[in-house]
């Protein structure tokens, strides 16, 4: 009995370091020299925030990736998905280093139309949410980068980021 107890306990501490170990894990290198990475996000915005002159909780939530690499990456394999692993939106072009690129709500349902697919946009949970940066390498996806937030983080008009 007192084995079974051991044992379960060291599942249990394994499987503690595991999640704190990929919640903390740097982002994974582009294809390159080019390292993108998930830079800030705000999931919960009170107010117009893609420009359009309107205020739309959906359209003007809003996601920001960076190259914090040494050479341009080229944004075509890269996708974002939500915690279920929904892609939310397809990159095209290329991402000097340095350079940040913001996708709002809008975008992402003007791809998702285009694509064919359900338009729901970025769809970051106010309540906490996880995003995903993935890259389409032949037939795998791989996980560049994820960022995971709280209610806290998710509060109107207030944004969560890497420092």
């Amino acid at each position: 009995m007192v084995r079974a107890w051991g044992v379960v306990l060291w599942v249990l501490v394994v499987a503690v370091a595991l999640a704190v170990a990929m919640r903390f894990a740097p982002p994974v290198r582009a294809q390159g020299t080019g390292w993108l990475v998930l830079n800030e996000l705000l999931a919960g915005p009170a107010r117009d925030w893609d420009g359009d002159g309107v205020f739309d909780a959906r359209k003007d939530e809003w996601l920001e990736i960076k190259n914090d690499g040494a050479a341009p990456v080229d944004l075509a394999a890269y996708r974002v998905a939500d915690a279920d692993s929904t892609i939310r939106y397809a990159f095209s072009g290329t991402l000097l280093p340095g350079n940040v690129l913001l996708v709002t709500g809008t975008a992402a349902l003007d791809w998702q139309r285009a694509a064919g697919r359900t338009a729901s946009g970025l769809s970051l949970n106010n309540s906490g949410d996880t995003v995903h940066l993935f890259r389409i390498d032949g037939g795998d996806t791989v996980a560049v980068d994820v960022k995971s937030y709280n209610s806290i983080e998710g509060a109107s008009d207030r944004s969560a980021g890497r420092f």
